[in-house]
């Protein structure tokens, strides 16, 4: 193995490590919902998540790992942001985006991170990376390292058409 495949086998999460985290994903997931199954959502990895009102003042919380779950019918919205450690031990309050609540969906200055508005004057802002790496953990970050490049394209695809129907 060159030394460059030797590096990214080192800084990215091993096969057992995936598994393990989207087996824990879901699980904390279910807990959050006191759901026995996943009922049709896909779930993801999503990280620094921003939430709060926007210019209109309160507080804003930040969130730095959390389990994005949805339903893939972007007419029927229905996703639910669960905040988590970065061990992938606890949970906070989910967050229930759904057609009731919903406002619109747009994407940022930086165009890698997602938006979600409510009609509660609340924005959700995060990102869905493909790969999470080691690196951030060794440095003291605390992230979740992951592979998730279908999931990352699925809810990228989901979250596109959720925008168009809602207007931006």
């Amino acid at each position: 193995m060159s030394l460059l495949g030797k590096l990214k086998n080192a800084l990215q999460a091993s096969a057992a490590e995936n598994a393990l985290a989207k087996e824990r994903m879901a699980a904390l997931f279910m807990q959050s919902l006191q759901a026995d199954a996943l009922d049709g959502y896909q779930l993801a990895y999503g990280k620094h998540m921003k939430a709060g009102p926007s210019l209109s003042g309160g507080s804003r919380h930040t969130f730095y790992n959390y389990v994005v779950g949805y339903k893939p019918d972007p007419v029927n919205i229905d996703v639910v942001l669960v905040p988590v450690d970065a061990d992938l031990r606890s949970y906070g309050a989910p967050i229930l985006i759904n057609t009731k609540t919903f406002k619109k969906a747009g994407k940022t200055f930086l165009s890698g991170l997602y938006k979600f508005k409510t009609i509660y004057g609340n924005s959700f802002v995060f990102q869905v990376p493909p790969v999470n790496g080691k690196a951030a953990s060794m440095m003291g970050s605390e992230e979740v390292a992951i592979n998730q490049e279908a999931e990352a394209r699925l809810f990228k695809a989901f979250f596109e058409q959720v925008r168009q129907l809602s207007g931006k």
